[in-house]
């Protein structure tokens, strides 16, 4: 699938370079008596793009926010962070420590260490 953030940016840089044209050909035409024109394309003609830049770059930002939103994508979305949280605070080791406290059989801690009786634990 074609990424979509690169086409809205240029999209986005289209407009406000045919903006930045259009206001430096207004300029011309108002402090002199010439009436530039850029491939016969006039100060308003290029208003009428940036604005159909500008208008087509929302439009695909939103059609790419709506379909990020769907019930199905937003479910596996939600469950893969659900399985990421689990696995950062519990881990994917066998014998890992649970709940807080240290497994004794996946430490290398003797049984005078108080490990091995629940009431000597603390935390």
């Amino acid at each position: 699938m074609l990424p979509v953030l690169p086409v809205i940016d240029l999209m986005l840089l289209a407009g406000w370079t045919s903006l930045a044209i259009g206001f430096v050909l207004k300029a011309v035409t108002a402090l002199t008596n010439y009436k530039p024109t850029i491939l016969t394309l006039s100060p308003i003609d290029f208003l009428f793009i940036a604005v159909a830049a500008f208008l087509f770059a929302i439009a695909l930002a939103a059609r790419t926010w709506v379909a990020e939103q769907q019930p199905s994508v937003s479910a596996n979305r939600r469950k893969q962070a659900t399985l990421d949280a689990y696995n950062a605070l519990h881990g994917n080791e066998v014998g890992a420590a649970r709940d807080g406290f240290p497994n004794p059989a996946a430490t290398d801690a003797g049984p005078d260490d108080g490990l091995a009786d629940p009431a000597h634990r603390t935390g």
